[in-house]
C-alpha cells in the first residue's frame, strides 16, 4: 500500500524515445497523465553505460548506471547490478518509475531473451506501464 494505503495505482510510462535512434539510448518518464516528466540520456558512443536522468528543459538530476560486477558473475550468470541515484526532493511517484526505468534498461540492453530477439529482428520500440 502506498503512503495514503492506495493499492494498484497506475503512476506512469517509461518508453524509449526515437529522437537520436538508434545512436542515442534514451527513454521518456510520463506521469499518469501521459505528460512527459523526467528524461533519461545515454549517448551511443559514451564510455560505460552512464544513463543520465533529466528534467524537461535537460538539467541533469540523477544517474542510473551498470556496475561491473566482476568477471564470473559477468561471464557466468544473467545477474546485473546496477546504481541509481536521484534528487531527494523528487516524487515518490517519479522515484517509483525511474526504478521501474532500471528494469526496462536491464530488459533492452543486458538481457538475452527471446522477446528481445523478436524485437530486434521486427524493429520494435520498448516502452513500459507502471
Amino acid at each position: 500500500a502506498g503512503q495514503n494505503g492506495e493499492r494498484g495505482q497506475f503512476l506512469g510510462t517509461v518508453r524509449r524515445a526515437c529522437r537520436g535512434y538508434p545512436l542515442q539510448r534514451n527513454f521518456t518518464i510520463s506521469n499518469e497523465l501521459g505528460d512527459p516528466a523526467l528524461q533519461i540520456t545515454c549517448p551511443f558512443f559514451s564510455f560505460g553505460w552512464n544513463f543520465t536522468l533529466r528534467d524537461l528543459d535537460g538539467n541533469e538530476l540523477g544517474a542510473i548506471s551498470k556496475k561491473w560486477a566482476g568477471v564470473v558473475q559477468e561471464l557466468f550468470s544473467d545477474a546485473d547490478n546496477f546504481g541509481v541515484g536521484f534528487p531527494r526532493d523528487l516524487p515518490s511517484r517519479s522515484k517509483a518509475l525511474v526504478l521501474a526505468a532500471v528494469f526496462l534498461i536491464d530488459f533492452c540492453f543486458f538481457e538475452d531473451n527471446e522477446v528481445q530477439q523478436d524485437q530486434r529482428r521486427r524493429g520494435y520500440r520498448s516502452s513500459g506501464i507502471f
